[in-house]
């Protein structure tokens, strides 16, 4: 079996590379709007399936597609990758000493069926201090990453209080849950291939 990624994230085909089977990397560009009438967990699920659908016609029958979407939500709202770094400021000092919900939707096809699925955890930041927010907006980390931030960056290391829940949901893609999906479908064949 061969795993393509359709995303550039580096973070995803890290914790992908930590599985026993080849990564690929086909990145895809889709819109993702139109989705606002869905909850949280239905748009990140959403999301993760049209990344992975440009794939379709081109994979092979070794080879399994996986995308995956990250959503920050803050009562309510959702924390988009910030656009300026005056913005990721703003999400920071939002997210704050406060409790928020990360959902990362994660879409896995064959040559012949496509899944979805997603995973959510909690999130509390303790108090930031400027100092902490300012250095770490200037790494530039925080332009990529929905929220503002990553949780194995210095933000997420010197910052997260407690999270409920899987961290690498946090990370941009519940590794234990696709390796858990992954097992079901293709039983015990999956190690076989590796």
């Amino acid at each position: 079996m061969k795993i393509v990624l359709a995303s550039a994230s580096p973070r995803r085909k890290a914790l992908l590379s930590l599985l026993p089977w080849p990564v690929e990397v086909r990145p895809t560009h889709v819109p993702e709007d139109g989705l606002d009438h869905l909850s949280p967990a239905q748009q990140a699920m959403a999301l993760a399936a049209r990344k992975v659908s440009p794939l379709l016609p081109t994979l092979l029958q070794e080879e399994v597609a996986i995308a995956a979407d990250t959503l920050v939500i803050l009562e309510g709202t959702r924390l988009g990758k910030p656009q300026t770094s005056e913005e990721a400021e703003q999400f920071l000092r939002r997210l704050s000493g406060r409790w928020h919900t990360v959902y990362t939707g994660v879409a896995v096809a064959t040559t012949r069926h496509l899944w979805t699925f997603y995973e959510e955890t909690g999130v509390r930041f303790r108090p930031l201090p400027d100092a902490l927010i300012k250095v770490y907006i200037e790494t530039g980390s925080s332009m990529d990453k929905a929220g503002g931030y990553g949780a194995q960056d210095l933000i997420g290391v010197a910052g997260i209080e407690q999270i409920i829940g899987d961290f690498y949901t946090v990370m941009g893609l519940p590794v234990q849950k696709l390796t858990l999906f992954l097992e079901r479908l293709f039983g015990a064949d999956l190690y076989k291939s590796a």
